[in-house]
């Protein structure tokens, strides 16, 4: 287990042994319920440990690389919550063999998308969650956006509502970072993954698929779908004016990408 760590750009067995403390901490906190089952409700009270052993990690590494890192362990967490469950001993003998992420994330307990979305919360790492997003292959990518909102616009906190705008923020001015290991890396791993996960459920199409489309343009629809769902809990002048900026932004973004002006009309959009 620990030889796999100090394979490619996934060198972290020191580190991987703080989170999966963390991660037993929380299942000890949980108990008798799994990780898998922990509910939006339940993160205040279970997930501290977690985002400390994170915190910790990046202040050990304050005069190294403290985003790399945080980075590679976001990415064996999702990757975590994404990989397929093995079908057979042989399959998992496989996985052990061949599968880098299988063998590191396989320290940390069973995990949800909920345990996910609320350590980027806590972490405010709505950059990081845009670049790992980007990664995954277009089905997957849009299958994760959509549990993404769907988490964010059930009980949806003021947290929550920060939380949505820095990422509908960092995904307007998404650039793509192509000369990256370690998401190229995550990227190979989801695509991998691809024919497990077909159950994935297909978003709604809220824009033509168009190759000479910029690939935020679909995901920027979604997040204005979720925006109308949490605009009663966008409280305060400074979360307003923020909301309006990004809307103003993204109008121009599609008005200068559509072919039809109707289609990206301000009424319709501020109705």
């Amino acid at each position: 287990m620990f030889e796999a760590c100090s394979q490619g750009p996934l060198n972290i067995c020191e580190e991987m042994t703080i989170l999966h403390g963390g991660f037993l901490l929380a299942e000890q906190l949980f108990h008798p319920k799994a990780l898998a089952e922990l509910t939006k409700s339940d993160w205040e009270h279970v997930g501290r440990p977690i985002v400390e052993a994170l915190r910790e990690i990046s202040s050990a590494a304050a005069h190294s690389q403290p985003f790399a890192w945080k980075k590679k362990a976001l990415i064996i967490i999702w990757a975590k919550v994404l990989q397929p469950h093995p079908v057979t001993p042989s399959d998992t003998e496989t996985r052990w063999q061949e599968d880098l992420f299988f063998s590191v994330g396989n320290m940390i307990p069973t995990i949800n998308h909920t345990i996910l979305f609320e350590l980027l919360k806590s972490l405010e790492a709505s950059g990081l969650f845009i670049q790992l997003l980007m990664a995954l292959p277009t089905t997957i990518c849009h299958a994760e956006l959509e549990r993404f909102l769907e988490h964010v616009t059930v009980d949806t906190s003021s947290e929550d509502v920060a939380f949505f705008l820095d990422v509908w923020w960092e995904m307007m001015k998404h650039k793509g970072h192509p000369q990256d290991p370690l998401l190229s890396q995550f990227s190979a791993m989801a695509h991998k993954y691809l024919p497990a996960l077909d159950e994935f459920p297909h978003p709604p199409k809220r824009l033509r698929s168009d190759p000479d489309v910029c690939p935020t343009m679909p995901l920027l629809a979604m997040l204005l779908r979720g925006l109308t769902q949490i605009q009663s809990r966008i409280l305060g002048p400074g979360r307003k004016c923020c909301a309006l900026a990004n809307l103003a932004d993204m109008l121009t973004v599609f008005a200068l990408t559509e072919d039809d002006p109707q289609e990206v009309s301000a009424t319709v959009y501020l109705d």
